[in-house]
């Protein structure tokens, strides 16, 4: 809910410096809609998606991030019905360009081997 999103930020916003940053999606994930969020100082984001799809039972929503050389792989997460998928992924965004989604097999990939469908920028 929207409400519950906004609770959220307002009491993150209460107690840490965050700073958001948009999220696209394209092509499966066109209608996808977010935000990631910085906790300043804590080296996590918090992101938040909306109508991800939900996967086959053995594939798996894979996070990316990206720098000069080759994505390096972090958390693995799979969506449920209710449309919203809220996960914390344990890095900071400092020193990375982007942070990119992918589909891959259950457990994960050490490199993407879909091409990214949603993606952020991290630069201000």
């Amino acid at each position: 809910s929207m409400l519950w999103n906004a609770q959220l930020r307002q009491d993150l916003d209460d107690r840490i410096a965050t700073q958001t940053y948009p999220v696209a999606g394209s092509g499966p994930a066109e209608s996808v809609s977010g935000s990631l969020t910085e906790l300043v100082g804590r080296g996590e984001m918090v992101l938040v998606l909306h109508d991800l799809p939900t996967l086959e039972p053995n594939r798996v929503y894979q996070v990316w991030m990206i720098a000069d050389g080759p994505p390096i792989p972090s958390i693995v997460f799979s969506t449920d019905a209710s449309g919203v998928t809220r996960i914390l992924i344990p890095e900071a965004p400092e020193g990375y360009q982007v942070m990119a989604i992918t589909e891959e097999p259950s457990g994960g990939s050490m490199a993407p081997t879909t091409e990214p469908f949603i993606s952020s920028t991290l630069t201000h």
